[in-house]
């Protein structure tokens, strides 16, 4: 497991259960195509 966020005491508690669901509901294969069109596309600007 990574860690994404890694603060003690930097966000009150509602903060972080928020964003701890957010995290889970991350879609990875969204997030890796994604980075995946990215790099193409950069790749056709050099």
């Amino acid at each position: 497991m990574k860690v994404v966020f890694m603060q003690p005491d930097m966000l009150p508690e509602e903060a972080l259960h928020n964003l701890i669901r957010q995290v889970k509901e991350l879609d990875m294969d969204q997030v890796r195509a994604e980075i995946e069109k990215q790099q193409v596309e950069a790749s056709k600007e050099d």
